[in-house]
């Protein structure tokens, strides 16, 4: 059984997608494949490494470095949604990062999940409940966040974790109706 502390750093994946030339967060990057997992994307995995990794040829050493470290953030990633026990948790910084920093990754892995779902094509909105519309719909309103405003305070701080434990019950929920949309019944 994998372990959630198993998963790479964000600073260590910050790091390898920068190196492999790939122009999105650690964040962004995570949401897509939550997205694509959430929507039932068959092949997750190889559809997100292309996404991510379209331009970067075989036998690039940056890139291979950064192919193994996604697939580490997405086996972790896929066993902590398999196992709610886990921990199940957008991909951001350390809460150590300043505040700024964490609400704009949050705004990013929104706009990742949207992508990334949308990416997938294959859950047509209307099996989702009101309740994951509204979901879908709130992860809309989430990429309009003005993160760079949003001051360095005890309530701001409860206010994004707030935001960050909706958003992980959210893509579940999302994840568990599009299941039982494409489950054969």
């Amino acid at each position: 059984m994998r372990l959630v502390a198993e998963l790479p750093t964000y600073p260590r994946i910050a790091r390898s997608l920068a190196g492999a030339g790939v122009d999105a967060s650690p964040a962004e990057a995570h949401g897509i494949a939550c997205g694509l997992l959430c929507a039932g994307e068959p092949e997750a995995f190889a559809r997100w490494e292309r996404e991510l990794l379209e331009a970067a040829g075989e036998g690039d050493l940056l890139a291979d470095e950064c192919r193994r470290g996604l697939r580490r953030l997405y086996e972790g990633t896929v066993a902590a949604m398999d196992d709610p026990a886990m921990g199940f948790a957008p991909f951001l910084p350390d809460d150590e990062r300043p505040l700024v920093e964490r609400a704009v990754a949050l705004r990013e892995w929104c706009e990742g999940f949207l992508y990334g779902f949308g990416l997938s094509g294959g859950t047509p909105e209307r099996a989702l409940s009101a309740e994951g519309r509204e979901a879908l719909r709130d992860f809309g309103e989430l990429t309009r966040l003005d993160a760079e405003s949003v001051a360095d305070s005890e309530g701001e701080e409860t206010a994004l974790a707030e935001i960050v434990e909706f958003a992980w019950v959210a893509a579940l929920v999302i994840r568990d109706e599009c299941r039982e949309y494409r489950e054969p019944k």
